[in-house]
């Protein structure tokens, strides 16, 4: 019997609130470097000169997913099977090794080949030292995969969020000294980003040789490749959904155009990395460490209900990023990327529908069927990567921006469909509809300003982003006993106040 929505446990509950705060502001640190470095570089650099970096960006995501070989996803799963810290370290170690094995023939092999294999997809971009310098940082920062797992199966958020700290501030402090003082043009970031990676995988490689034992064990190889290689195709295919669409955009458009749609893109994406993406951090050991300490209808009554409150956060950013697309685009570029206003309703359904996938897909891992997540990002990157051969030529960036939205609606279709099947969850599909239809009313009414005065367009989209929860209040879709819980805490912060 599946457990009533009273009996989820409310501590669960606040544990994962607490722990998603601390890695979405982990998370800002480190994707801060966009955010602190946009405004100077599309200043400072041409917009062909940024389109060099936006494709450099997309080929160093693709090369992370072949370096990572799911390393990630098995040391959180079989953390949790291993009860012995000496067990734990000897799978650490096992895969520490394997992973610099794999990785350091893969950068001889593409450092080789490279120039070659590069002539044929960067038509204006060399590959020395722009894709050369790429390769090394992605091969010296895949060392901190190991040590970003322990930190979150062993709660040590605080030590990640330090960490993220100074090696973002090292970096965007490097990037901005190289472009505006030394003028290396897009260069400056590429080469900033390598020297201090350089100085962190010391650093990592130091903390991991206390936390491991530097021992090969091959059964413990065996398990975790054939749990985490089935993410490569996976992982590329959400490469391909994310990113491809630049590639292609290179070939068939100017970089000029590439920059445009990359600032309309980012802005788009950014509320949802910062934030959807903590919330993935703190889901994935929340969601093994649950079904392994509470009954199974307990636990999927948990995670009916954080998939609720999990559409209503991405909902919520997604309200904001479309209501404020035209100002976030001004502030973080400049009004010469104006023209990229008009993909980001797009591209922000798009980022709505990926971050929905997070978690029906933790049902396909705790079942151990990951070979069954192949179809679920291949099939709409396929699609993806034809719809954008066949509209970019017609449509430009738009045609782009719709490829990416088909993209992600066939994803969460499919995921939806194969998880349930796997690992049935009791979602609460009314409260998600109330959702995401008060959302989507509030953006079309704000649509309706977009040629308003500039004070009264931020009176209108403000005064609609406050109603959103009320609206959702209005329209029944809080409980009873969230809007008890939610008044207590309101009525605890005004007497905090009163008393200060």
């Amino acid at each position: 019997m599946v457990a009533t929505q009273k009996e989820v446990r409310p501590s669960r509950i606040r544990q994962l609130l607490s722990e998603s705060g601390l890695y979405a502001l982990g998370n800002l640190l480190r994707r801060s470097f966009s955010l602190i470095t946009m405004p100077i570089f599309t200043r400072y650099l041409s917009t062909s000169g940024y389109g060099v970096l936006s494709i450099v960006g997309t080929v160093q995501n693709m090369l992370e997913v072949f370096y990572e070989m799911g390393m990630s996803s098995a040391s959180t799963r079989f953390y949790y099977d291993y009860r012995d810290e000496r067990e734990r370290q000897t799978l650490f170690g096992t895969l520490l090794l394997v992973s610099l094995a794999a990785t350091l023939v893969l950068t001889v092999l593409l450092l080789a080949t490279g120039a070659w294999i590069w002539g044929f997809v960067g038509k204006e971009i060399p590959f020395w030292p722009y894709v050369g310098l790429t390769i090394g940082s992605v091969f010296l920062g895949n060392i901190t995969v190991l040590p970003y797992v322990l930190f979150r199966v062993r709660n040590q958020v605080p030590r990640f969020f330090r960490l993220s700290l100074i090696q973002t501030m090292l970096t965007v402090l490097c990037s901005v000294l190289f472009v505006v003082w030394l003028g290396l043009g897009p260069l400056g970031p590429i080469l900033a980003t390598f020297i201090i990676t350089m100085a962190f995988f010391g650093f990592y490689c130091r903390f991991l040789k206390r936390q491991v034992s530097l021992t090969f064990h091959w059964p413990i190889a065996k398990r975790a490749l054939a749990f985490g290689l089935p993410e490569i195709p996976l992982r590329w295919g959400g490469w391909a959904l994310k990113v491809a669409d630049r590639l292609i955009l290179q070939h068939l458009v100017s970089l000029s155009v590439v920059a445009v749609y990359s600032v309309g893109y980012s802005v788009s994406k950014i509320p949802f990395d910062l934030v959807a993406n903590a919330i993935h951090w703190a889901i994935v050991p929340f969601y093994f460490s649950t079904a392994t300490r509470e009954s199974e209808a307990r636990s999927k009554a948990i995670f009916a209900r954080v998939a609720t409150y999990n559409v209503a956060v991405v909902a919520g950013l997604g309200l904001v990023t479309v209501l404020f697309g035209r100002e976030l685009i001004v502030l973080l570029a400049s009004a010469k990327y104006a023209e990229a206003e008009a993909v980001v309703p797009i591209i922000t359904a798009a980022s709505f529908l990926q971050a929905l996938f997070y978690i029906p897909s933790k049902g396909i891992y705790l079942q151990g069927k990951t070979g069954y997540l192949i179809p679920l990002f291949t099939v709409p990157a396929a699609l993806n990567i034809g719809l954008n051969f066949m509209l970019i030529p017609r449509f430009g960036m738009m045609g782009a921006a719709w490829a990416t939205l088909a993209g992600y609606a066939v994803m969460i279709v499919l995921t939806l469909t194969i998880s349930q099947r796997v690992y049935y969850i009791p979602y609460e599909y009314g409260r998600i509809t109330k959702v995401v239809l008060g959302a989507c009313m509030l953006a079309t009414f704000g649509s309706l300003a977009s040629e308003a005065p500039f004070l009264m367009r931020l009176v209108v989209k403000t005064t609609l982003l406050i109603l959103f929860p009320l609206g959702l209040y209005v329209i029944g879709f809080f409980e009873d006993h969230e809007v008890g819980w939610m008044r207590d805490r309101i009525t605890g912060l005004v007497r905090e106040w009163a008393r200060a």
